[in-house]
């Protein structure tokens, strides 16, 4: 992403240089520097960042086995000892085809009491595969940047660019969501036994030349999901415990 110039115009750019993107060296200079001034802060890491965070309306420990659940709320800036950080590219983008219907989630802003919901502004299967992976794991409390942060308040994206190593570094998952798709059962069941780790398993896959093919294509699938080309995401894995994918 770059905005150069006087129109601090943000530009979707992966594919340029930074010589394309700046004139000169010094151009290039000025504006990492300008970056530093606006990013790079320090700030207590002992202290946890205070955070707004999706959690489910009607919240009860039937929640946990509820995956049709469609009302949530957005909470007020606040502290919260165990939650799930979400990270994924915004054009996330995947065939719903082989899915079960998803359900039309709706939004409750609690700094906003007496309003009516919104529709959830981040992609629909990234809300509904991060609160899967938030009940498997009976954790109610969800924080990704299209909701939680006001995109349209630089100064609220401002303070999270800030506190952003701090808000990874105290989740409780970091969880990636991928919009690769694997083709076979085979290289479903390869991925979860390296996941897995288990010896036994292990054993099969390194043993069984189907399941190491299936295994090596898998990776190379994996790998080459769009949320590994972006610098951002280099940034999001160095400052929390291992993502899950």
């Amino acid at each position: 992403m770059s905005n150069p110039g006087s129109e601090q115009t943000m530009q979707f750019d992966p594919d340029r240089t930074f010589g394309e993107i700046h004139s000169d060296s010094k151009s290039l200079h000025e504006r990492i520097e300008e970056i530093i001034d606006i990013a790079l802060v320090e700030a207590p890491s002992d202290e946890a960042p205070k955070l707004r965070f999706v959690t489910p309306r009607d919240y009860s420990r039937a929640w946990y086995l509820n995956d049709a659940c469609t009302d949530y709320d957005l909470t007020a800036p606040g502290y919260q000892l165990d939650y799930i950080a979400v990270s994924y590219c915004w054009s996330y983008s995947k065939s719903k085809d082989s899915m079960p219907v998803i359900p039309r989630y709706r939004l409750y802003d609690a700094l906003h009491e007496g309003l009516p919901s919104r529709r959830i502004r981040c992609p629909e299967m990234v809300f509904h595969r991060a609160f899967a992976f938030a009940r498997k794991n009976r954790i109610r409390h969800v924080w990704n940047d299209q909701e939680c942060i006001n995109q349209e308040d630089p100064e609220d994206i401002e303070k999270h660019l800030k506190i952003m190593a701090q808000l990874y570094q105290k989740s409780t998952w970091t969880v990636a969501i991928l919009s690769t798709v694997l083709h076979t059962a085979d290289q479903l069941r390869a991925l979860s036994a390296l996941s897995a780790g288990h010896s036994t398993q292990l054993m099969e896959l390194f043993q069984t030349p189907e399941l190491l093919d299936a295994m090596t294509h898998a990776l190379k699938l994996v790998t080459s999901d769009k949320w590994f080309t972006r610098t951002w995401t280099m940034h999001e894995q160095s400052c929390t415990h291992p993502a899950h994918l």
